[in-house]
């Protein structure tokens, strides 16, 4: 709390003494960071205006990195990204949608399709599909996430084949469950789990 706090200071004397947007974007930034730290850390109807907060701050770091670097940037697609995920914190899932549609649409020729920023877009767009009762188009894209979860360390595979069981029962995939299951055991084996 006293992170944020400071941080909002911090943001109102730079925005009243007039500092350049890089400077106010890059305290913005920590500030919407402090504030998911928060917001982790904090139960039941006590969320709910904090997630507000990070909604609000989020909105505005993501319009201010579109605006000073441009719609296709890293540091804007990210954080669209990070708004999304604020948008799925208040269910505002059609937006949530929307946005991480954006960002894989604008990274589509600009990075590999298991570029970081679009497996982020992709793991927001499954809550926010499966929030919307589209179960099957979640898990249509869970397999795209297992795909490119498998050009990194066998051990980074874990949750997301853990993650994907619910989401391919949801959507009728219960082969594709299966599959998933029998991988994560034979993968928790290797590290000596399962």
């Amino acid at each position: 709390v006293e992170a944020a706090e400071f941080l909002q200071r911090l943001s109102d004397e730079a925005a009243a003494a007039g500092a350049s947007d890089v400077i106010q974007l890059t305290i913005m930034r920590g500030l919407a960071q402090s504030m998911w730290r928060l917001l982790e850390n904090t139960h039941g109807a006590a969320r709910k205006p904090i997630a507000v907060r990070v909604e609000t701050i989020s909105r505005d770091v993501a319009d201010r990195s579109t605006r000073l670097l441009g719609p296709t940037s890293t540091m804007a697609l990210q954080d669209q990204i990070r708004l999304a995920l604020a948008n799925t914190e208040l269910a505002k899932y059609k937006e949530a949608t929307e946005a991480c549609q954006a960002v894989l649409d604008a990274s589509k020729e600009r990075f590999g399709e298991c570029h970081t920023i679009r497996t982020q877009a992709i793991i927001v767009l499954i809550k926010a599909q499966l929030f919307q009762g589209k179960a099957v188009q979640a898990a249509e894209l869970e397999l795209k996430n297992i795909e490119c979860a498998r050009l990194g360390a066998p051990i980074l595979l874990i949750a997301p084949l853990s993650d994907a069981l619910i989401i391919f029962d949801r959507g009728g995939r219960w082969a594709d469950g299966e599959r998933a299951a029998r991988e994560l055991v034979s993968r928790l084996a290797e590290i000596g789990g399962g």
